[in-house]
């Protein structure tokens, strides 16, 4: 529904982050330029490819990248076909980092981290544009949302320098950790965020110990909600689960893997999954949308 920019659909939320979905059905409409002026953004490209326009540059993103917006940057986001393209959104009152574990004391990524600084991609063609005209930008600040006129054109830049710009890092680039037992979560850490984290469970081999159970284990938490969007693969540990579907289990409720998929995975030696999770400290709520959306029965799928 709707554009890049109106047809975001709020799904869950807290003090620290606002998830959407979006699926357009147009680039614009009103508006060609957004600016979030109240927090960073991190979209998760599901589907389709294009380019994100601003004062940096042109930044290429295709399917499976996570597009890291800073907020106050000004962007033009130009899907190749609109109605391909479909993004799960993530909304941060803080700024999005790499995980501190991940650096050194100078700030380079350490080596054995799962990723490196050749994996994140910056705008690469300058867009200069010298226009007198004027140039309506829609700025969003939490649920705040207002017009702003320029009396010029936004990308009239003829050069920048600095460490605070859009970026793109692709699902498939993120290097798993693996071990001969199950690993914990951390170890899929992505981005860190004030209040939540962002991890990837990419495609992977599976625990390698002989007596190794190949999916996770029985477990709840107690320091956060954890929120699961399934991207691609066969998902192990679950049944009922497919492509775009989106999991959330509340801290203190036990889960795990589904009946009978502990002996399933036994004799499996990699896992194709590709899986975004965002953790949260504060307890996140449901919006409308979502509640219209909940599959009633999902909770009673350990029964089964």
């Amino acid at each position: 529904r709707g554009d890049v920019y109106t047809g975001r659909v709020p799904m869950l939320f807290n003090q620290d982050i606002v998830a959407y979905r979006c699926k357009p059905e147009k680039n614009f409409g009103t508006y060609e330029f957004f600016k979030n002026g109240g927090a960073d953004e991190i979209i998760f490209v599901f589907k389709g490819k294009g380019v994100l326009e601003s004062q940096f540059g042109k930044l290429p993103y295709k399917a499976e990248d996570y597009i890291v917006i800073p907020r106050g940057i000004t962007y033009r986001l130009v899907p190749d076909d609109p109605k391909e393209d479909d993004y799960l959104i993530l909304e941060s009152t803080g700024p999005v980092r790499i995980p501190r574990r991940y650096l050194n004391h100078d700030g380079q990524i350490r080596m054995g981290s799962p990723y490196s600084e050749r994996d994140f991609h910056g705008p690469t063609e300058l867009i200069t544009i010298d226009s007198d005209k004027d140039v309506e930008i829609l700025v969003k600040d939490g649920p705040r949302l207002t017009k702003v006129v320029n009396a010029h054109h936004p990308f009239d830049v003829l050069g920048w320098d600095g460490y605070v710009y859009p970026f793109t890092f692709n699902a498939a680039d993120f290097e798993p950790i693996t071990g001969t037992v199950h690993q914990p979560p951390p170890i899929h850490q992505t981005f860190e965020i004030r209040g939540y984290v962002v991890c990837t469970f990419a495609p992977r081999q599976l625990d390698y110990h002989p007596e190794a159970v190949k999916i996770p284990w029985v477990h709840d938490n107690v320091e956060a909600d954890e929120v699961l969007f399934y991207v691609r693969g066969n998902f192990g540990s679950r049944k009922g689960i497919e492509a775009g579907s989106i999991t959330l289990h509340p801290r203190g409720i036990p889960h795990g893997p589904h009946p009978g998929t502990i002996m399933a995975s036994k004799d499996a030696e990699r896992t194709e999954e590709l899986a975004v999770m965002f953790d949260t400290e504060h307890t996140l709520e449901l919006t409308e949308q979502a509640v219209n959306l909940d599959d009633e029965k999902y909770p009673l799928s350990w029964l089964e």
